[in-house]
């Protein structure tokens, strides 16, 4: 794309990672909500509301600013701020931190070589 010009996604692709963000949720989604929502704290009503309007507020002003956050993040780690931590909770909270310092170089390297790969077809 040259400047001026306006950057389209084509409605396949939005269609094929609609899909596949669906598939991925429905086959991990339960064990993320019960590894945040039970095994690592636990919270009351109260603290839920606390953990869901930090979040809201956390990705509302990153939005009117224009910065890039994952909701996934903001919403987890104000769901560790507001609950009570269970006695295993700082281990899951480090193994859930290396998980998502580790997303980006992992994707990259899949993507460099699924490049690769389809540049042969």
């Amino acid at each position: 794309y040259t400047a001026g010009e306006v950057f389209r996604v084509p409605v396949w692709i939005i269609i094929l990672c609609s899909v596949i963000m669906s598939v991925g949720t429905a086959f991990g989604g339960g064990r993320i909500i019960r590894t945040v929502g039970s095994d690592m704290v636990h919270l009351s009503p109260a603290d839920g509301f606390s953990a869901d309007l930090g979040g809201a507020i956390c990705l509302f002003i990153a939005s009117f600013l224009g910065i890039p956050v994952s909701t996934t993040h903001a919403k987890t780690t104000a769901v560790m701020g507001a609950g009570k931590k269970s006695p295993d909770s700082l281990r899951i909270i480090i193994r859930m931190f290396a998980a998502w310092i580790l997303t980006f170089p992992v994707c990259f390297i899949l993507t460099y070589i699924v490049v690769k790969i389809s540049m042969y077809f």
